[in-house]
């Protein structure tokens, strides 16, 4: 979670997978007024009656982020507090997950081209030439992209490594 102050507003920018996303989120729309939501912002207003709540939730939120970063700034702390009647905007940072590509054994690979660690590079070849032609994604659905990709990966590890093996 991040806050920056300007002109105009203080902005917090925060994931959506943060465990305080939340909680301040629930805490702006829910226990002030004059929230709404634009896309992925959430916008909400000062008014009179809200001044000790705002004040006490922006200190909250600085040492929320403060221990989260485990650095303080008090000229900071004193800059927010004193920005209470701006308007806050709150950012939903959408944290893409990566997907983490696990390599394949040796036998995998072979599972997969479906034939046997004895068979030549030239019957491997074929089997994976017919296994290509089938999964190309050129001839089949949107889903066969994954499964063509597997088998260019295991040809082309079993290829490396029986050439490895006759050269040496």
């Amino acid at each position: 979670m991040r806050l920056h102050l300007s002109s105009d507003c203080i902005t917090v920018n925060i994931p959506e997978s943060s465990s305080h996303f939340l909680h301040v989120s629930k805490t702006l729309s829910q226990k002030f007024t004059k929230s709404f939501w634009v896309n992925d912002t959430l916008i909400n207003f000062s008014t009179p009656k809200e001044e000790k709540k705002r004040k006490e939730f922006l200190t909250s939120l600085y040492y929320i982020c403060a221990r989260t970063s485990q650095t303080h700034n008090l000229a900071f702390l004193q800059k927010l507090v004193a920005m209470y009647n701006k308007p806050i905007k709150v950012v939903k940072k959408v944290v893409k997950e990566m997907i983490i590509h696990q390599p394949y054994t040796l036998d995998k690979y072979y599972k997969i081209l479906e034939v046997s660690q004895t068979e030549s590079l030239q019957t491997i070849r074929k089997k994976y030439l017919h296994l290509a032609k089938i999964c190309h994604p050129d001839h089949q659905d949107t889903s066969s992209v994954e499964k063509f990709q597997q088998i260019q990966e295991a040809y082309e590890t079993i290829k490396e490594q029986k050439r490895k093996k006759i050269a040496a």
